[in-house]
């Protein structure tokens, strides 16, 4: 399993950005597992917020398809490493410094 997040706009549902974030990935090639949208919501101090998506199987192409529609997009993407949350584009904050919301 492994978990990205991808960063979200706080007046829109999150399910939508879910879907919206798959649908621009193109055709999916993926041949076994799934994703999901979880709950879990990460607002960084700038208010930069970014939702969470888990995903199991072939993770190199659920990786690949997530990454395809936040480029499409313009969305950046995130990861946890070693207590800070990890941005696409370089930028790095602590956890500590950031809201985190489950649910």
């Amino acid at each position: 399993m492994e978990v990205i997040y991808f960063e979200a706009d706080r007046t829109v549902r999150a399910a939508r950005q879910f879907d919206a974030l798959l649908d621009s990935a193109g055709e999916l090639t993926v041949s076994s597992g799934g994703i999901v949208s979880d709950s879990c919501r990460i607002t960084r101090p700038s208010g930069q917020c970014f939702l969470a998506l888990s995903f199991h199987g072939e993770l190199d192409g659920w990786r690949k398809a997530v990454e395809a529609g936040a480029r499409t997009l313009g969305l950046r993407l995130a990861r946890i490493q070693g207590g800070h949350l990890m941005v696409s584009d370089g930028q790095s904050v602590p956890l500590s410094e950031c809201k985190v919301d489950f649910g």
